[in-house]
């Protein structure tokens, strides 16, 4: 969300008012029925009804990605993260592990 932000289509860009830059938002879901969580990037209402038609284009007008880049440039450091939290669960479960014996 933080590097979408700036490369959203700004006032003067096709934007009147930067509503669709404010709209960006990331936070922590939990699943229903177990204890994974998820990141997830999205736009706040009613802004997410067309922030899709600006990233894509349409018949009338061409797309302008913002997230699929933003996406894109931090799908390695996204990868990174998910590898050490996967690393340290796994250490700290052949810790609970060991000591069961």
């Amino acid at each position: 969300a933080d590097r979408a932000k700036p490369l959203a289509p700004q006032p003067g860009e096709g934007e009147a008012t930067g509503e669709l830059r404010d709209a960006i938002t990331s936070r922590v879901v939990k699943a229903r029925r177990s204890d994974e969580r998820r990141a997830v990037v999205g736009f706040e209402r009613p802004t997410s009804r067309r922030a899709h038609l600006t990233e894509f284009g349409t018949a009338h007008a061409a797309a302008k990605p913002f997230l699929t880049p933003a996406f894109d440039e931090k799908a390695g450091e996204a990868l990174d993260k998910i590898g050490e939290l996967l690393s340290k669960g796994i250490e700290r479960e052949a810790e609970k592990m060991a000591r069961k014996g």
